[in-house]
């Protein structure tokens, strides 16, 4: 499971770090905006409802305690899911605890399967931003290897390779997507086992 990271947090919380704010929503706006979907929300709404998140968030991370692994996740959830119901009920936000952000998923079937994607939405996202950086062949070449696990060599006979070129590509590519999500999530490498697979 990967989590986001306690230096991300610091970062958010610098007033001046227009950067980590930038990388932040590069990776957070699709994944907020289909919560905001999938709960109901018009695209319009969904789209001004993850801009108040936005908004709260940077307003309120200050107020953030990391208690677990995981923690910063369910907080995001939180305030997504009070803004949501906030929209729906013309009512003022209620005040947020971490500790009840699992209950109210379960509480909530519309809701509850958020925190399943959360990872699976990080990794497509950040796919999505490094691959205009690349030729196809070389993030196609990543994509069979590394994500889909397919054997090199057939990977490279497909593709008019040999087996280093496969590495090679397999390796740029990676190292500019392990840069991509540095300070996103706790444990930066993606284990070959990983449930986690590309939709690219």
């Amino acid at each position: 499971m990967f989590t986001t990271s306690e230096i991300l947090i610091e970062r958010l919380r610098l007033a001046g770090d227009d950067e980590a704010w930038r990388r932040f929503v590069d990776l957070y706006l699709p994944l907020i905006y289909r919560w905001n979907c999938q709960a109901g929300l018009q695209p319009a709404d969904a789209a001004d409802v993850a801009q108040e998140i936005f908004l709260w968030v940077s307003q309120n991370l200050h107020e953030f305690e990391r208690r677990h692994v995981g923690a910063f996740r369910s907080w995001l959830k939180t305030v997504a899911y009070h803004k949501i119901q906030s929209h729906r009920k013309h009512k003022v936000m209620a005040s947020l605890e971490t500790a009840d952000a699992d209950q109210i998923y379960e509480e909530d079937p519309l809701l509850k399967h958020w925190g399943d994607d959360h990872d699976q939405a990080l990794l497509d996202r950040a796919l999505e931003l490094i691959r205009p950086e690349f030729t196809p062949k070389t993030f196609d070449v990543f994509i069979a290897v590394f994500i889909n696990q397919e054997n090199p060599t057939d990977v490279a006979n497909r593709y008019g390779l040999n087996r280093q070129n496969v590495y090679v590509s397999r390796s740029r590519v990676l190292a500019r997507l392990r840069v991509v999500l540095k300070g996103y999530m706790e444990q930066e490498i993606f284990l070959p086992d990983s449930k986690i697979k590309s939709s690219r």
